[in-house]
C-alpha cells in the first residue's frame, strides 16, 4: 500500500486475471486485522503514472526487479469513493468516508 498525493494506491503485477476483472468491474472491498477489523469499501481507479510507480519502488526497493525502475511492469490503482468502517468484536466502532 502506498500514500502518495493525498491518495491510498495498491498495486497489481502486470496484465493479470485480477486488472482485467478491476477493469471491468472497479468496486473492491479490502478487509484487515490487527485487533481491530477494517473494511473498506471502493471504487479502484487506474493510474500508472510513472512518478506513481516510482513513489512504490523507491518505498519498496525489494520489489523494483520485479516491477522495473518506474514500476512500470504493475498497474496503480487508488482508492476512491472509500467508506472505511471500523469493528471490534463484531460492534461498528467509526466509519470514515474519503
Amino acid at each position: 500500500m502506498l500514500f502518495f498525493e493525498d491518495k491510498i494506491y495498491i498495486m497489481a503485477f502486470g496484465k493479470t486475471n485480477e486488472t482485467r476483472q478491476i477493469a471491468q468491474n472497479p468496486k473492491a472491498e479490502i478487509c484487515a486485522f490487527k485487533g481491530m477489523t477494517l473494511r473498506i469499501e471502493c471504487k479502484l481507479v487506474e493510474d500508472n503514472r510513472p512518478e506513481v510507480g516510482k513513489a512504490l519502488v523507491d518505498k519498496m526497493p525489494v520489489l523494483k526487479p520485479v516491477l522495473g525502475e518506474n514500476g512500470e511492469n504493475g498497474v496503480m490503482y487508488y482508492l476512491s469513493d472509500a467508506t472505511a468502517c471500523f469493528f471490534k468484536m463484531m460492534e461498528l466502532v467509526e466509519t470514515i468516508k474519503f
